[in-house]
């Protein structure tokens, strides 16, 4: 399924919302895209699917003020004919409860994918459960295995902000699903992990690939290159006290790395990798991450404009 948005400045000033249904052939798109160009159509907003070979496609566009809606219609019948298209115009400004496609402040989207036994009822039963709670099903994508006669739904949802997501799940797993999936727009994918995952295994042979999400791998990642930062410094630090006491800094090194059990060969390998309690100095950090990730949760904190004046940061 395709779903695309055009920005143009010009001075058309009618929008109309229009359907097409084809049979599925080559040509079909050139065709419809002839006839909007032919009108003086500019398109805004498009969604386009193939389903049983059936092209369809819902289109907001603007036309000249003084284009007559039948005018449209019958010329997009008539370029669009060897292909048998059903055509429909709509006017939203005929709708009273017409409303802006920009979602409110106060809501949030959400992307819902749910898997199960294809039965009877089953999008009925969906389609009223998140009306109970004020949910506006945007996008709507699904499926049917007709191997095993299984389902999956895929739904962009704009839901009310500080809904119970996780109330909502529960519910839909009791009706006997065998997936059910609801995160953020903004969020992976449910299968991005594990196709990840994948890629990795062939990377990482040993040791465990433990699946999280986007967030939770970001935070993991900051603070860690935040952690080895501080180290880095520390032990320059270290190194500046032994070096104006005439202090050997990699005999300390080893000796404390021995101590807590964490020691390696870089004091004496330039090619091994610091790996002990106590790294080796160098001159500074460099790379993407290393120069801002120390900083980036003090950076966070000012953003938001919390105190930081106590910040041992």
């Amino acid at each position: 399924m395709e779903r695309l948005t055009f920005h143009r400045k010009s001075d058309l000033t009618k929008q109309y919302i229009l359907s097409v249904m084809a049979a599925n052939r080559t040509g079909i798109l050139a065709a419809l895209a002839n006839a909007l160009d032919e009108l003086g159509g500019n398109t805004l907003d498009v969604s386009q699917a193939v389903i049983r070979q059936f092209f369809t496609m819902i289109v907001a566009a603007e036309f000249p003020e003084n284009r007559d809606p039948e005018v449209i219609i019958d010329h997009i019948r008539a370029v669009c004919r060897p292909f048998g298209a059903e055509v429909a115009l709509k006017d939203p400004a005929d709708e009273a409860n017409f409303e802006q496609l920009e979602p409110a402040p106060d809501r949030q989207r959400y992307v819902l994918t749910i898997a199960g036994p294809d039965r009877p009822g089953v999008l009925r039963f969906i389609a009223h459960r998140l009306a109970q709670d004020g949910i506006d099903l945007v996008d709507l994508q699904g499926k049917r295995r007709e191997e095993d006669r299984t389902f999956l739904f895929s739904m962009e949802l704009d839901a009310p902000l500080g809904i119970d997501a996780l109330q909502l799940r529960r519910e839909l797993e009791k009706h006997g699903f065998t997936s059910v999936v609801i995160q953020p727009f903004d969020w992976l994918h449910p299968l991005t992990p594990r196709l990840i995952q994948r890629i990795y295994s062939h990377i990482v042979t040993k040791g465990d690939l433990h699946l999280t999400n986007s967030m939770t791998a970001e935070v993991v990642k900051t603070l860690e290159n935040a952690y080895r930062d501080v180290r880095i410094a520390f032990a320059a630090e270290i190194v500046r006290h032994c070096d104006e006491h005439n202090i050997d800094f990699y005999a300390v090194r080893d000796a404390v790395n021995n101590a807590v059990a964490q020691s390696d060969a870089a004091s004496t390998d330039a090619t091994a990798v610091p790996s002990g309690a106590v790294l080796v100095p160098t001159v500074g950090v460099g790379g993407h991450c290393l120069p801002k990730d120390g900083i980036l949760l003090w950076w966070r904190k000012i953003e938001s404009g919390a105190d930081t004046s106590k910040s041992l940061i």
